[in-house]
């Protein structure tokens, strides 16, 4: 989401990540590598000065479960830490 306008460099190199993954998610299926991408919510953390909206063992443990393929088939994807898919 952009909301609030600036970060060029910062939302320019998360695009390059996710083409990136996709890429090889297609690239390295032959190889059995697994590419996935991950977002870890917001998390109430110093780099957030304390304003997210989860702590940061319920990201990890949801992002473990993620791992753990509970939600869906990894590779090539996008996913919350609650499991949700985040359509490209």
């Amino acid at each position: 989401d952009n909301g609030s306008g600036k970060g060029y460099a910062y939302r320019a190199s998360k695009s390059a990540l996710n083409i990136i993954n996709k890429s090889m998610s297609i690239d390295l299926i032959e190889e059995e590598i697994t590419s996935v991408l991950l977002h870890p919510g917001w998390v109430r953390t110093d780099m957030t000065q304390g304003r997210g909206l989860i702590d940061a063992e319920t990201s990890a443990a949801g992002l473990i479960e993620v791992l753990e393929g509970k939600h869906g088939e990894l590779n090539g994807n996008w996913y919350d830490y609650a499991g949700k898919v985040i359509p490209w």
